[in-house]
């Protein structure tokens, strides 16, 4: 990435619920799952649960652990990720709120979301890319 690029996304917000999708993501690609397979695991639908993968619905700590629990790893690895994530993200300067994603705020492009997290965080070497490289 350039610097251009790098002052676009430290201008940019990570919803920390994206943050806690994007572990979740990382943990169903390391076992193997798809995210059809991984919503029957829970039983709820494949779109449903990609929403909670992108951090569009903010899970409660009751399904962060039975989603941990699914996946058969420890619910602490779950939070230790998480807060590895933000403590990498706010190193570089990024701001990681921890509220709910504002509507106008999105419509503005505030927040880092989608492809343009993911890229964030496989560049910053946060979390590896499909083949399981990191950067």
């Amino acid at each position: 990435m350039n610097r251009r690029a790098d002052e676009y996304f430290l201008r940019k917000v990570i919803p920390l619920s994206c943050l806690i999708g994007s572990v979740f993501n990382e943990i169903r690609k390391e076992k193997g799952l798809s995210q059809a397979k991984m919503a029957k695991l829970i039983s709820t639908t494949q779109p449903s649960y990609a929403k909670m993968e992108r951090g569009v619905v903010i899970m409660s700590a009751v399904q962060l652990y039975a989603f941990a629990e699914k996946l058969e790893i420890k619910f602490g690895e779950v939070c230790s990720r998480a807060e590895r994530m933000v403590e990498h993200c706010e190193d570089l300067g990024v701001i990681v709120e921890r509220k709910r994603i504002c509507p106008d705020r999105r419509r503005r492009g505030d927040y880092l979301l989608g492809k343009d997290l993911n890229a964030f965080l496989i560049y910053h070497r946060i979390m590896p890319d499909a083949g399981g490289r990191y950067g």
